[in-house]
């Protein structure tokens, strides 16, 4: 209850939200769903209230989002940022995590699914990612491979990202290599006013934490 009332709080005005509930029964089914199984997923509606009648009126909360829908939707939402770029990508993942969170409670799609549909939001989030530690130019002849459950597609909600990175050119170009996977770790992983995208884990490399942070393909 206390996670409803809180939500309903966030909505503004209670008597046009409490008419608002009545008159839309998807609207009520979606926000028992949340308020009832997901404090973490309350939190993100009380932050962000324009997401509730938002995702009631998604076409996607039915069917899943394939990975060209998550690109489009992202690079929009990054059009519209008005150089706030950091806020918009990471309410871009609270939304979705919403959506996905709401389908699963729901029972819209099965476990195979939803997992798939995490890692699907990881791939789209880790490619922007890369694009902002490049600078928007392109890496060069390297290469982040997902890892993991990340690499086996089946991401969890809470899950950190695992990586290895590799780069293919001469020795020299090793250090440039290690700081733009440094700068693609700081991107995903730098807890900000706007919280964190993912927590990214590179130890499942060789040797680990005493090998090299980007490996030489050869």
């Amino acid at each position: 209850l206390n996670e409803f009332e809180r939500i309903v709080n966030s909505q503004g005005a209670r008597t046009g939200f409490y008419t608002l509930l009545r008159e839309n029964e998807k609207l009520l089914e979606l926000l028992i769903a949340v308020a009832g199984n997901s404090p973490d997923l309350a939190e993100i509606l009380v932050r962000n209230p324009d997401f509730l009648e938002s995702l009631t009126r998604d076409p996607f909360l039915h069917r899943p989002k394939s990975l060209s829908d998550l690109r489009t939707e992202l690079d929009a939402a990054l059009k519209e940022a008005d150089g706030v770029r950091d806020r918009e990508v990471k309410l871009f993942k609270q939304y979705e995590m919403l959506g996905i969170g709401v389908r699963d409670m729901l029972k819209l799609s099965g476990l195979p699914g939803i997992l798939a549909e995490l890692s699907d939001t990881a791939d789209v989030l880790a490619e922007n990612g890369l694009k902002e530690a490049c600078g928007g130019r392109g890496p060069g002849p390297y290469a982040i491979f997902a890892m993991g459950k990340w690499g086996s597609r089946e991401l969890g909600y809470y899950s950190d990202l695992d990586v290895l990175f590799v780069y293919d050119g001469p020795e020299e170009d090793s250090e440039r290599y290690r700081e733009l996977s440094q700068k693609f770790i700081a991107v995903l992983s730098a807890n900000t006013e706007n919280g964190f995208l993912y927590k990214v884990d590179a130890r499942l490399r060789p040797w680990g934490k005493s090998d090299v942070l980007v490996l030489p393909l050869e």
